[in-house]
């Protein structure tokens, strides 16, 4: 298979297109995964103690430690894997959300490398599905203890919190199925360069 012959990943989406932006540059990660942490930790410990600044205080502090931390991580567990050194990761990243690999066989490699991880995170246990379930639990708990001793900023709180985490359950199944679909094309795609390297040896 020649790299003409490669398949063509369909066009990004506004959020895929976002993700990429974002995945190609380490600062801009911390960046994002901050803000997302921070909206939602500040929101919720803002309501609980009935404290705009509060809430903005521990949301800067939760966003700054969950943006430095998560791409760290991330970092770490790429190069672990696939041996590449860390400017090589934001490539790496990149070609599997966009499933454009580069015509070079080490980067080729590395992407099958990273792929197969995707995939064994993307199969969620049985166990997971308990440890969901029993947060949900727990948090409507939380709700109905709150709505009793009339304890509205409580309530407001698990409320939030319920809503928040009925939306990650409901939206894993979809992003599991795109995640496995991103990665199959970047495979697909990192099949044929090797493919084409090997043919041409």
């Amino acid at each position: 298979m020649t790299a003409d012959a490669r398949p063509v990943p369909p066009p990004l989406g506004r959020g895929d297109r976002f993700t990429v932006w974002t995945m190609r540059s380490t600062l801009r990660r911390a960046a994002v995964m901050g803000a997302y942490g921070a909206v939602v930790f500040g929101v919720l410990q803002g309501i609980e103690a009935r404290s705009v600044g509060q809430g903005l205080i521990e949301g800067v502090f939760f966003g700054v430690l969950f943006g430095a931390m998560t791409p760290r991580f991330i970092d770490r567990k790429v190069r672990k894997l696939t041996g590449l050194p860390r400017p090589e990761t934001l490539r790496l990243l990149t070609a599997v959300q966009t499933g454009q690999v580069p015509d070079e066989p080490v980067m080729a490699r590395a992407v099958l490398v990273w792929v197969a991880q995707v995939r064994k995170v993307q199969r969620t246990p049985q166990w997971a599905w308990l440890v969901y379930g029993l947060f949900a639990a727990a948090t409507a708990a939380w709700l109905v203890v709150a709505l009793v001793d009339r304890a509205l900023a409580s309530a407001v709180a698990a409320g939030v919190t319920l809503v928040l985490w009925t939306l990650i359950v409901v939206r894993v199944p979809r992003r599991r199925a795109a995640a496995i679909a991103r990665a199959d094309r970047a495979e697909a795609a990192a099949l044929a360069v090797l493919g084409t390297h090997n043919t041409g040896q």
